[in-house]
């Protein structure tokens, strides 16, 4: 079977500020799948051009609490993804774009829905461009989301990649919990998660009033 894929790899926020060297693969899977493996190994290694500088205060090697992610944050919100859409931009990268219905925000303005766009994702065609530690959106999911501020090109990403978006899951007994989609073992409850974050959101409002 012949795979045929365009894209991007780095690791963690160092391949938003510092880039990637986009890749273009084309193999037959059963020859190729060792080599294959070797060089994913090694390809967060090498370094390229910057791709975009976007505001990103951590990666996903860096373990972030919830005052990290509060004062880090534009928005902080809770909601359920509406539609994702990846497109190629003029320019030749790609981006995707997430609209979400939003149910609760905890940091920044906006109404019920929420439309942004990140860098990466998976063309119709299957190319693309990967982010390691970006998390990858799902329609349906619900999310409770930090996302950074615009970058020139109008791009966000989540604070610390995938630990800025939390899935909002459901245990056996209807409670909620919150779950990183790299991490799903290392679930929180979410009230208890909740309360710290609106603790650390309300020193955040504090410090900025002193200002």
């Amino acid at each position: 079977m012949l795979l045929r894929f365009s894209g991007a790899f780095g690791s963690g926020a160092d391949a938003l500020k510092n880039g990637r060297a986009a890749i273009r693969i084309c193999f037959d899977m059963k020859r190729a799948l060792p080599p294959l493996l070797a060089i994913l190994l090694v390809l967060p290694l090498i370094e390229s051009r910057s791709i975009e500088s976007l505001p990103v205060e951590a990666g996903s090697s860096i373990p972030m609490e919830w005052g990290s992610l509060a004062d880090s944050c534009e928005h902080a919100l809770e909601g359920s993804v509406e539609t994702v859409r990846s497109r190629r931009t003029p320019q030749g990268g790609i981006e995707t774009e997430i609209r979400m219905r939003v149910s609760r925000r905890h940091q920044g303005r906006g109404g019920v829905s929420e439309t942004f766009r990140i860098p990466g994702g998976i063309l119709p065609d299957g190319s693309g461009l990967l982010i390691p530690g970006m998390p990858r959106f799902t329609e349906g999911e619900e999310l409770l989301l930090f996302l950074s501020a615009e970058s020139q090109r109008g791009l966000r990403v989540p604070v610390g990649l995938d630990q800025g978006a939390w899935r909002i899951v459901r245990d056996a007994q209807g409670r909620k919990r919150l779950e990183r989609p790299s991490a799903p073992l290392a679930g929180v409850d979410y009230e208890p998660a909740l309360l710290a974050l609106t603790r650390a959101l309300e020193a955040r409002r504090m410090r900025e009033a002193r200002r």
